[in-house]
This record gives structure tokens, C-alpha cells and sequence, in this order.
């Protein structure tokens, strides 16, 4: 006989990825406030948005409404999540961001999420309920709807703050380095002026190539002033570089980046 209600099994499972919502979701938020690793300001969107989504459908499976479509969007979440695994480890990425700055392979959370999987597939099964029952499922009450018009309204503040940030860094957007010769180390000079009322603190910086670094950073940029960023260029094959590289200031919703650009030829062949 089927069973759509809170079963023992269904209880214990929903308490446990509940926990486990809340630590990733505590993770990421210290991550963001406290010495955080930098994100561009899309990165930054998803993340409050993964949060927020998190958190919502955490409370929800505390309590206890609804608990068989709780489970369901659960299943459909840890789904999205092993697809991301499985993308990090293809990548060889050390660590899916899953948890924070808390460094964890993507091959251990990939087999946590499956197992997760397998506990919500066990509720299923021993309450004699599936998911295409959840379609017969009567009236939902005022759980879903409050859970997804949090959802939409944080959707909406988020695209209000990046559309409504304030520019608090002034940098040059194209610098041409004119010709590298191959294997050879050329380093530019990037200047971060101070744009805004108060002093900045500049995190950090990356590149999209391997063929940079950044270097200088992290640094503190007094008001009306401005800080010299090193970026050293190494060109490993002939082709034309064209690099990012990304600066990422206190603002979680703030991203600045300069393009570097240069030709690439063979030892002496442009003298």
C-alpha cells in the first residue's frame, strides 16, 4: 500500500540531507563573508542563488510538509549536483566548491550525493510510494508556493544589486604587448585606481591562460589612490594570446578584468 506521509524512513532521510543542506550552505556563507576565494559577479549570483535554494528546501524538509515532493525536489537537486561532480572531475578540478573553501574532491561529494540518492530511493521504496504518485497528490498547501516566491523575489534583489552596483575601480580594458617571442617572459603593469569614497580591499586575481599570473595581490587601495598590479606573460605555442585577467574586489557582486593581447612568434624571428 502506498504511503504519501511521513513515514519513519522518509523523517530520517529528510533530517539527513536536511544537515547536510545546512553545512553546505553554512560553508558557502562563510566562504562569501570571511576570506572568501573570489568570484566574477556571475559565479557570485549563482552562488547566493545555490544558497538561498539550499536553505529554502533545507527548512522545508525540517518540516515535514509535503515531505514526499520535498524528497522529490531533493532527488532532482543531488541529480543537478552529481552532473556538476562529474563535470569537476573531468575538468580535474581539486574541488567542486560544493562545501566552501573547504577543499573536497569532487569524487568524494559525487559519491555522497549518489548515496544520498540511493537513501531517498530507499524511502520511496519501503513506503510503497514512487514519484508519479506525488502527481496524485492533492492540495499542497502554502509551503511551496512561500518556498518559491522567496526563491523568485532573491532571484530578483540579486539581479537588482549586480544591475545597480556601483563602480568602485577604474581599469584599463585592452592592453596590447605588442610581440612576445616564444618561451620568453614578458611582465605589464596594471593600474587599479581607487574610484570610490572609502579605501578598497583588492582580494586577489586570476587569468584565464596559464600562461599568466597575477602577482601583487592581495592589496589595500587607499581612497583617491591607486595600485600597480604585476601580470607576467609566458606564451607556451605560437598562438595569438588573448588573456583575462580578473580582479576581484571586496564586493561579492564586483568583477574588473583587462585583456591582454600580443603576437607570438619564434626566438629573434621578429628582429
Amino acid at each position: 500500500m502506498e504511503s504519501n506521509g511521513p513515514t519513519p524512513t522518509k523523517r530520517n532521510v529528510s533530517i539527513a540531507i536536511a544537515l547536510v543542506l545546512l553545512g553546505a550552505c553554512a560553508t558557502k556563507v562563510w566562504a562569501m563573508a570571511w576570506g572568501a576565494s573570489p568570484v566574477t559577479r556571475l559565479e557570485s549570483l549563482f552562488n547566493v542563488l545555490i544558497i538561498q535554494f539550499e536553505l529554502v528546501l533545507a527548512l522545508w524538509l525540517l518540516s515535514q510538509k509535503r515531505l514526499p515532493v520535498s524528497l522529490a525536489a531533493s532527488a532532482i537537486f543531488f541529480l543537478f549536483a552529481s552532473a556538476s561532480n562529474v563535470r569537476a572531475i573531468w575538468l580535474s578540478k581539486s574541488s567542486c566548491g560544493c562545501f566552501g573553501n573547504i577543499e573536497i574532491p569532487p569524487g568524494v561529494t559525487l559519491v555522497l550525493n549518489i548515496v544520498l540518492l540511493l537513501a531517498i530511493a530507499y524511502a520511496f521504496r519501503t513506503s510503497g510510494a514512487s514519484f508519479i504518485s506525488l502527481l496524485r497528490v492533492g492540495k499542497i498547501g502554502w509551503t511551496i508556493p512561500l518556498c518559491f516566491c522567496i526563491f523568485v523575489v532573491s532571484v530578483l534583489f540579486q539581479l537588482g544589486r549586480i544591475h545597480f552596483a556601483p563602480k568602485v575601480l577604474a581599469i584599463p580594458e585592452v592592453v596590447d604587448l605588442g610581440v612576445i617571442e616564444l618561451g620568453m617572459s614578458m611582465e605589464v603593469t596594471i593600474p587599479l585606481k581607487n574610484i570610490a569614497a572609502k579605501q578598497i580591499n583588492i582580494w586577489g586575481g586570476r587569468t584565464n591562460c596559464s600562461c599568466a599570473s597575477v602577482e601583487g595581490l592581495p592589496a589595500v587601495v587607499p581612497k583617491d589612490s591607486e595600485k600597480e598590479v604585476r601580470i607576467v606573460v609566458t606564451p607556451s605555442n605560437l598562438k595569438e594570446i588573448n588573456v583575462r585577467a580578473l580582479f576581484y574586489v571586496e564586493s561579492v557582486i564586483s568583477d574588473y578584468s583587462v585583456s591582454i593581447i600580443a603576437k607570438v612568434t619564434e626566438p629573434n624571428q621578429h628582429k
